[in-house]
């Protein structure tokens, strides 16, 4: 063999041993940078790699991993950002923390406990994988303070009990086991706002449940409002905070825009699109966290330029849809039922959504829709 030959094979496995060794840098338990750069503090669903199963505080000390329950806050957790690079992981049905033993040795349970300002088993680090294979959401080994300089990491195991698959501490390893590595899933705000006329036949309420449900299932925890009566203020304050907003209530237009109807004895009690935004002073609620706002009642588009959704999209909404002419309330819940299903489980843009729904309504009113954004 020659030793150009020779030189070239030194060459070429030096450049693997350096590419390797790159790669594996990806994966040690350095700290990659200040947590809340790419992973701002919220609700979070915490779900395993290897099970897809979802982390869960079983009776206020257990953690465990199970199928996803979406009805329920115990497998919902809400991270607090220390201002040091790590977090604290609270359950958002017990109140309680993530808590990491001190003990140095794989095996032992992961637990859930009071806050303590001087535990650092409830201090976590999350150290993202630069090769994930998920395509939605960012992979993640979890890491407590507890164990620093161990190796130790946040593992799902495959141990079946009663109550589910529990969570220890193990010796994180760079292999096609992913029962060490966690996809973090925010949880976004919804709100569903019924206004519910009980002295007439308006059907305002009953499909509250239906869209709950939808987007329920697709990690949004969602507010519902089933009344006769709020107030504006209350309704702007649910718009701000949510990412998306569905309305079902009676609608009407005046000479300067729409409104919608908020008390069922009080025709002066009401949200108008000016509420949203003011055309005079061109200022309004900030709705820019908002993707979708929808409301779904007679005439809330009947304005040309300043109805309830072009206010909402003035206001810094994504999208809002509303509706000329008077649809049948009954045909108009169903509408809004199948809205939120094709927009949810079938995952269709706004557009596509409110047409299959008007399809699948199955009454020509329906389709007297509009879409801002």
């Amino acid at each position: 063999m020659t030793s150009k030959k020779i030189k070239g094979m030194i060459s070429l496995l030096l450049s693997i041993v350096l590419v390797a060794s790159l790669c594996l840098s990806n994966f040690s338990f350095a700290t990659v940078s200040d947590a809340d750069d790419y992973m701002p503090s919220g609700k979070y669903y915490i779900q395993n790699k290897q099970s897809g199963f979802y982390l869960g505080g079983f009776d206020y000390t257990s953690i465990v991993q199970t199928s996803f329950e979406p009805s329920t806050d115990w497998q919902k957790w809400e991270l607090e950002f220390n201002n040091d690079g790590f977090y604290r992981i609270r359950n958002v049905y017990s109140g309680k923390y993530l808590t990491a033993s001190y003990l140095s040795d794989p095996d032992i349970s992961v637990t859930e406990s009071s806050l303590s300002s001087s535990d650092d088993g409830q201090l976590w680090e999350f150290v993202e994988m630069a090769f994930g294979i998920d395509d939605e959401y960012r992979e993640y080994i979890i890491i407590s303070k507890a164990w620093a300089g161990t190796e130790l990491a946040l593992t799902g195991t495959d141990t079946s009990t009663m109550y589910g698959y529990p969570v220890v501490q193990d010796y994180y390893t760079y292999d096609e086991e992913y029962s060490d590595e966690w996809l973090l899933i925010p949880i976004e705000e919804a709100c569903v706002v019924g206004i519910n006329d009980t002295s007439g036949n308006h059907d305002h309420t009953s499909v509250l449940s239906t869209v709950d449900y939808y987007f329920s299932n697709i990690y949004y925890d969602v507010t519902t409002v089933n009344t006769t009566s709020t107030t504006a203020y209350a309704m702007k304050q649910k718009m701000m905070n949510s990412k998306v907003f569905i309305m079902r209530a009676c609608g009407y237009y005046d000479s300067i825009g729409t409104y919608v109807y908020l008390n069922t004895s009080s025709a002066t009690q009401i949200l108008h699109s000016w509420d949203l935004f003011n055309y005079n002073s061109n200022t309004g609620i900030n709705l820019s966290n908002a993707e979708l706002v929808v409301f779904a009642g007679c005439r809330t588009a009947e304005h040309e330029t300043q109805s309830l959704p072009k206010a909402a999209t003035d206001a810094g909404a994504t999208c809002a849809i509303g509706f000329h002419g008077t649809p049948p309330c009954s045909k108009l819940s169903t509408w809004t039922g199948n809205f939120a299903q094709r927009y949810t489980t079938n995952g269709e843009n706004a557009e596509d959504a409110a047409y299959r729904a008007a399809v699948l309504s199955n009454d020509n009113d329906v389709f007297d829709y509009e879409i801002f954004g």
